[in-house]
Formats: C-alpha cells, structure tokens, sequence
C-alpha cells in the first residue's frame, strides 16, 4: 500500500538548514567543538603568546574524568621527537634556536584555574566532576609557542613565518577502548588527528605583515604598529596561518570558490607572477575536476602559500603549503609530466578532499591519507594529460612497482611501526597507491568512483577509515570485492593482480621514461646537448642546415655528423629531422625550429650575429663577458634559440686554418652529441650552456 505524504516547503527548508548543503556534519552544528584564539607575534622573540577559549561538548557513550589536547610544537623539543623534514631529517642535535616548545601557562574552568599535567605532547586537565554524555564544559588556556628557525611545517626562515599544528587541539575518544588518543606526532609520516571545529581567532601582527590562513578574513585593522586580523573557519579541523611581508596575491574563483595563490617577489625572477599564475591555474584546475568526479569541495576559500618549505609542500585545512615555485615552461602541460613543485600541489589539493574534508587516523591508518591521495593525485593525471603521463596511475603507480624492493610492512601499520622512513615510503607512498588501482581494474570505471564519491559523502567531516571503506565498497560492488580489498590492505607481500601490459604500451612506457630522465637531467643541469634528444623524442621538428659550399673533407665529416645525429634520435626520424642547405632554409624555419647550424667561422652566419652567444675574433672566443684564447677555435654550444625561447640552437663551428684536422678532431666521435668531454665548459645564469673544443 502506497501512503502519500505531505511535506510542507518549511519543513523542506528547516531540514535543509538542519543537515547543511553539504551533507551531514559529525555532529549538529551547536555540538561541535569550539576554539576562540586571541594570539599575539612577538617578532623580536619569534614567540607565539596566546589565549584559547575552548567550548566542548562530550559526544560520546562515557561519561570522561579528564579532557585531553595534543601538544604537537613539542615535538620540535629534541632531535628524537623533532617530525621528520620533508626535505631530510636534520644532521645530530640540533640548537636551542632550531627547537620549537609550547609552553602552557595556566588553564581556567569557570574563571578557575586548575591542575594539568603536560607531558609527551600531551596536556591532561583533571576535571573535578565526570562530564557526562551531551553536557558541555568550556575552559580557557594560556599559552606561549616559541617557533623553531628553520624550513620545516612549523618554523621561521628568512623573512617568511610558517605556524602549523601549533595550539592545544581536542584529542579524540575512543568508546571502545574507553582510551583517549595519546600518540604524540610521529617523526615518520602524519600523525596528527582531531575532529572538526569551528574557529574564531584574532591575530595581531606587526602591520606589514601580509597573512595566509585557514578559513576566511572577518575584518582587519591597523592599530599603530600593529595589524589586527579576525578570522573566522567552520568545520576545519586545525587552524594554521602563514606570515610573509613580502606576499603577494592573485586569486580566481572556480566553482564559486575563491582560491588565492600567495607568492614571494624575488628582484632575481622576473617571471614570479607568471609563475604564481601557472601555479594558481594548477590547483584551479584540479579543484575543479575533484568537484566534479569526488564531490564538492566544502569551504569558500582555499589558500596556495609559497613558503621556504623545504622538500616538497603539506596540506592543511583550506591552505597548501608549498615549497618555492618558479621558472616554469610555458609549455608545461605538453611535457611528459609535471614540474615536481606543481604535480605536489595538485597532491596538496586532493588532500582538501582526504584528510581535511574526510578525516582519518593518520598515526593509525596512512593508508586512507597518503596512499589513496597518491593514487587519486595519479588518476587526475591520467584523466587530463593522458595515460602515459609521467604522473599518472600507469607511470606513477603501476609502473614503479617494478623497480621496488619486496614488501616489509602491511600497508594497514601504523607510522610507528614501520622499520624506518624509506620503508614507510615505499608502502605507503609508492606501493599502497595500486591497492586503489586493483580496486579500479577489478569494479570497472563507473563503480570505483561510485565508491570514492560514496566514501566522500558518508564521512564529510567525519573520520573515515579502514573499516568505514570496506563498508562502502560491500556496499556498492559486494562482499566478494570487498573481502578481496581487505586482504591486500592486510598484506605484507602485496602483488598487483594480472597487470599485463602489451608490448606497444611497454614501448610507450620505455619512450615516457626516457623523456622524463633527460627532462629531470635539463631542470637540475639546464640546457645540454640532450636537451636536443628530448626535444626529439617529443617529436619537435630539428632542422640541421648544412653550408651551402664545402669542401670534399668538409662535407664527408659534416655527412658523417649529420648521420650520428639521426642515428641517436627515435626510429621515425625522417619525420622530425630536415636537412637543409644555408642557402635555401628560410629565416621564418630558423625562427620557428630547433636548428643544428653548421658553418666555418669565415661563414658561419650566427658567429656573426650580434645577438650571437658565441663570437669569434682573431685567436679569441668571446663568450659574452668572458674572453677564451685560442689558436685554432672550433668547437660546438647548445643555446636557447636567441629569437625563440621555446627553440633550442646548436652550434658547429670551426677555423679555416688547418680545418681538415679540427674537423677530424671535433668530429673523432662517433656519437658527438652526446660525447661532453671539453676543454672548457661554461654555464650562464640562465642555465645556458657552452661547451668548448676537445
């Protein structure tokens, strides 16, 4: 029997404001912990000196004797506890100055205070009466955070001031064990874990100082010296702030999301806003795709902060923190993967959808945070650039597991039980990503998103987990499936199932990797002769001019040249490599190419150009400022292209004098692109490289 109800437009509307847009929060609104923090930056001292009003409700089946909140600065007390960097983990002891501390002053309940212990990351307030099951209590915490030098999370370098995982912070309870969690943060991984809240806090600052924070700004207003910031973050789960006098800012909105991308103007990076623009663009871009394939992204604002972060970036609610970023090619998205510092932001950004969005256990359970963000990271690459990008699933995770030594740990360990930081790498990092892919291959396409968008909106400011995903998978995909994923998430010897690849992809694979390791050799060395070989391999057009007259000699090593070349680039090269005389190339083909010149210095058409690198003159080599002397010069240089910065130019030059020998003598190899042997080798601030006679 059907039975028809009625539901009026208010009861439509209330519920609506009940449940929120979202979806379901943890808790009701009025039930979720609450943190009021007035803060002051004492500059001179690089000293936190702060006020915290916390508002907490017992949400849970016990009634709790005491309240438990995380310390996370002291774990920057010692080199034992200090977190692992992201850039490697400090050398010995460290100094007084390198050392972080928090320091709490008093705690007050209804105006009085009373006793705490702080011990291990952990301040223990003993309440003088149970707190039962839905009544609230609110107390207040003095305390003080000295911020470590350095260019960790939490640290102050240079000019720029990083200030994360820094206040007193609710633990969680767990009604099972009847235990509240005391893992301090682990030196390996993430490990800090906290519910959602909701935060106000006024920040004082010196009034110079520019401020990327969790949330979004209230007001601001200077007072003297002093600029007085208030914002306000709902449904956040930790509250961090970046601090630079230098910031500066674009923003975009996507999807009614305004991202802001705060840089570091540097007097030495002329394209520093382009770059902050490619950056902004990155993250926009993901932003987006997650909104559509995930589930929307639930804040107004997100915040990308350049800091002296060194190594790599962390996420964090509403805010990426990343590294330095810079010098990126106009023509990034047509290469074969990413520039580290963009592909880690796309990282960062997923993170906003696991960790922030849905939370886990990260001391616990890693595999929900790193391992799945690792793979979805992947799969945004497959999905936008392809599936032979050098950062997607093919490339990225499944291609990897090749080179990887065998499995020491479960994926299911937590940081601490891990043998050391490469072995939690390798499991959770570069291993525990195919568990997702295997998930992939196994439900198809359409359901393995159901599962992670099912996953999203069941535990949307909730914490997530192991069990929670297994429940989601049994219930989109079955039992069987489901049993098989927990049996690998539990496994210490992980194999990916049935990933046979046909020899064409494995010869796709071999081309990507290939191009990859000449495009990291060009970032960390600039331009070299390879350069030319990965231009190649890109299938960019390389037109070799040859004179126009020559000799018999001349023309046999130039031929013999021109056929080592082809022999070092891709099977097809007849379809990348043009050969041309000087005389009938035009100039809008030198322009618009990457070009192999040939000439004697008596007719070599760039020696004489103005805006040459490269001039000859009597015995001497002029090298912009730099005078080489030399008897007979003669010799080959790889340049950006002077009328194109997206071209590159090679350079064969030789004297007229004795030409039969030098020509011999230049060209003795075989292989002479990629023979770097010279007397002298030159680089240029901007990466150029010149290479000298044998």
């Amino acid at each position: 029997m059907k039975i028809k109800v009625r539901v009026s437009l208010a009861t439509v509307l209330l519920l609506t404001l009940v449940l929120g847009l979202n979806g379901v929060y943890a808790q009701d609104s009025e039930e979720i912990t609450s943190y009021s923090i007035n803060v002051k930056y004492n500059e001179e001292d690089k000293i936190l000196d702060a006020t915290e009003e916390v508002k907490f409700t017992n949400n849970y089946e016990d009634s709790l004797e005491n309240l438990i909140l995380h310390l996370y600065p002291d774990s920057y007390g010692s080199y034992e506890t200090m977190p692992e960097m992201l850039g490697g983990a400090p050398d010995g002891e460290i100094t007084e100055e390198k050392k972080g501390d928090i320091d709490i002053k008093k705690v007050l309940i209804e105006g009085q205070e009373v006793k705490f212990t702080e011990d291990n990351q952990i301040l223990d307030i003993k309440l003088s009466k149970p707190l039962k099951p839905k009544e609230s209590i609110e107390f207040t915490i003095d305390f003080s955070v000295k911020i470590p030098k350095g260019m960790d999370r939490l640290g102050y370098y240079k000019d720029g001031v990083s200030i994360t995982n820094w206040h007193p912070i609710m633990s969680i309870y767990n009604s099972e064990t009847d235990l509240w969690d005391t893992n301090p943060f682990h030196p390996i991984g993430e490990s800090n874990y906290s519910d959602i809240a909701n935060y106000n806090v006024t920040l004082e600052v010196p009034k110079d100082m520019e401020v990327a924070a969790t949330g979004v700004t209230q007001s601001e207003e200077t007072k003297g010296d002093t600029k007085v910031i208030d914002i306000k973050a709902e449904n956040v789960r930790d509250f961090v702030f970046m601090m630079n006098k230098n910031y500066k800012v674009i923003s975009k909105e996507v999807d009614g999301i305004k991202i802001n991308c705060f840089y570091i103007p540097h007097e030495t990076a002329e394209n520093k806003e382009k770059d902050a623009q490619i950056m902004l663009d990155t993250v926009s871009d993901s932003v987006e795709f997650f909104n559509e394939t995930i589930g929307k992204y639930p804040y107004k604002e997100l915040d990308i902060a350049e800091t002296y972060l060194a190594g790599g970036a962390m996420e964090y609610p509403q805010l990426l923190q990343m590294g330095g970023y810079g010098n990126f090619s106009e023509n990034y998205k047509e290469s074969e993967m990413f520039p580290f510092v963009l592909s880690a932001a796309v990282h960062e950004a997923v993170h906003q959808w696991w960790y922030v969005s849905v939370g886990s256990n990260e001391f616990e359970e890693s595999v929900m945070d790193e391992s799945l963000t690792v793979f979805t990271t992947a799969y945004y690459f497959e999905k936008e650039y392809g599936k032979y990008h050098g950062n997607g699933v093919l490339m990225d995770v499944i291609n990897n597991l090749k080179y990887m030594q065998p499995q020491r740990t479960p994926f299911s360990a937590g940081v601490d039980e891990f043998v050391d930081y490469y072995d939690y790498v390798d499991t959770i990092y570069r291993r525990g990503p195919a568990l997702f892919e295997d998930l992939r291959k196994k439900v198809g396409e359409e359901k393995f998103l159901e599962i992670l968008s099912t996953y999203y909106d069941k535990y949307l400011f909730k914490n997530g987990s192991i069990e929670g995903f297994l429940g989601v998978i049994e219930e989109v995909a079955g039992k069987e499936v489901m049993n098989e994923f927990k049996n690998d998430i539990n496994s210490d010897n992980y194999t990916l199932d049935d990933y046979n690849l046909s020899e064409e992809e494995q010869k796709k694979i071999r081309s990507t990797e290939q191009k990859m390791r000449l495009a990291r050799t060009e970032s960390i060395y600039g331009t070299t002769f390879s350069s030319i070989k990965l231009r190649a391999l890109r299938e960019e057009k390389i037109i070799i001019v040859k004179p126009s007259v020559m000799e018999e000699l001349e023309a046999t090593a130039v031929n013999d040249v021109i056929k080592s070349i082809k022999k070092n680039l891709p099977e097809d090269n007849d379809k990348i490599i043009e050969v041309k005389s000087a005389n009938e190339i035009t100039e809008e083909e030198i322009n618009g190419n990457n070009i192999i010149y040939f000439g004697s210095i008596e007719k070599n058409r760039f020696l004489k150009d103005e805006k040459s690198l490269v001039k000859v003159k009597e015995n001497q080599l002029l090298l912009e400022n730099i005078v080489i002397n030399d008897e007979n010069p003669t010799g080959t240089y790889i340049i950006k292209h002077p009328k194109n910065k997206n071209k590159l130019l090679i350079n064969v030059f030789w004297n007229k004098i004795n030409w039969d020998y030098q020509i011999g003598a230049l060209f003795t190899s075989n292989n002479f692109l990629w023979n770097q042997v010279y007397d002298y080798r030159i680089i240029t601030e901007d990466h150029n490289e010149i290479l000298g006679r044998h």
